[in-house]
């Protein structure tokens, strides 16, 4: 948050620039080499995994079902105040749809598909208000895990999570223990980023050879690094010294959510008019209310054992993908969520355009209706 917020002030006041061929290097290089060594890091007994991963795919499903619906009510209310015609209204709501189930890619996507730079100013528009109000997402996200009324909320879940964690980490201290006995601590950490390293460039020249839908390379890129990290778990001498990637990983979200932040310029929202930051300031409500009262109802009704910090890393992986969200398991401790955050992510670059695409259509018929 203080690297997004930093940049992002910087940039806006002029000192750097807005635009430079550094941001998109972050984003090329920078971000699938996060994810990619983020997922080496939570290597892990395969049971720890699995018991974070059916919640966290629940609130996912819950936040993106709220996103799905936020993205309606933005297109009726712009709609109904005359903010917008009904073309333009369809359009961000497709886009802000597929952007807050999957990523920005899935945005582009559906902007491409639905013709969106027609529109003029909309789609800067959108960008700008999409990465201003994510920033704000998140820093929403982080005061709500030291909530207390939230925290008893979800305390039956909690207590299973705590005794999981406290397992979990009296077993990397085990493994840690081990590892720094032998050669093993300065090889394995050395042959994981090699892998991570590899798993990117094969993903970037798999994205140059062949037309793969947006999100495929991430997607690979955590197909290795997952499938590398169950495989070391069944190994406590090498689990151990691969969980001292998370800090190169975290440094290197920094870089990328720094160049983020630097590439928003505020200029073109305030350009647009306030209808794209409405809209999202909409999607983003029913996105975080309904995810939050789904969760509290399924844990109570149909025992699904949902988790604050399990929900908290399904709302960022549909808000921020898999970057952002596997970042913030590592800031904030939650080792056992890495590797659902980056399935959570992974998931939503799949479907969101698919999704995003649908919703613009469907909402598109309401103006051949309303003639």
């Amino acid at each position: 948050m203080i690297a997004f917020s930093a940049c992002l002030a910087l940039a806006n006041a002029g000192v750097i620039p807005t635009a430079a061929p550094a941001y998109e290097l972050a984003t090329s290089a920078a971000l699938p080499a996060s994810v990619g060594l983020a997922l080496l890091s939570s290597a892990q007994p395969s049971a720890s995994i699995g018991r974070a991963l059916v919640p966290t795919a629940q609130a996912f499903g819950l936040v993106s079902v709220g996103t799905t619906i936020g993205a309606l009510a933005a297109f009726s209310l712009v709609v109904a105040c005359g903010m917008l015609p009904v073309a333009q209204a369809a359009c961000a709501a497709g886009c802000l749809c597929a952007t807050y189930v999957g990523g920005t890619a899935n945005l582009l996507a559906v902007a491409a598909a639905t013709d969106a730079r027609s529109h003029v100013a909309l789609l800067p528009s959108l960008l700008a208000a999409d990465a201003a109000l994510m920033g704000c997402h998140f820093a929403l996200l982080a005061w709500a895990s030291k909530l207390r009324p939230l925290m008893r909320l979800f305390a039956a879940g909690e207590l299973d999570a705590k005794e999981a964690t406290g397992r979990l980490e009296e077993q990397k201290t085990t493994s840690t223990m081990r590892a720094e006995r032998g050669p093993l601590q300065l090889v394995v950490p050395s042959v994981g980023a090699a892998i991570a390293a590899t798993a990117c460039a094969g993903a970037s020249w798999l994205e140059r050879v062949s037309p793969v839908p947006s999100g495929s390379a991430l997607a690979f890129i955590c197909l290795v690094c997952a499938a590398t990290a169950a495989a070391a778990s069944r190994r406590e001498e090498i689990a151990g010294p691969l969980q001292s990637l998370a800090l190169p990983a975290e440094l290197l979200s920094c870089i990328f959510l720094g160049s983020l932040g630097a590439g928003t310029d505020l200029r073109a929202l305030r350009a647009a008019g306030p209808s794209a930051a409405l809209m999202c300031v909409v999607v983003l409500s029913m996105h975080t209310i309904l995810g939050l009262g789904g969760a509290i109802l399924a844990n109570r009704f149909v025992r699904a054992r949902i988790t604050l910090p399990a929900l908290l890393t399904a709302s960022n992986a549909a808000v921020g993908g898999s970057s952002t969200a596997t970042a913030m398991a590592l800031a904030f401790g939650w080792g056992e969520l890495v590797a659902p955050a980056a399935a959570c992510g992974t998931i939503g670059y799949s479907i969101a355009t698919a999704l995003g695409a649908v919703s613009y259509t469907h909402l598109r018929a309401h103006e051949t209706d309303s003639y």
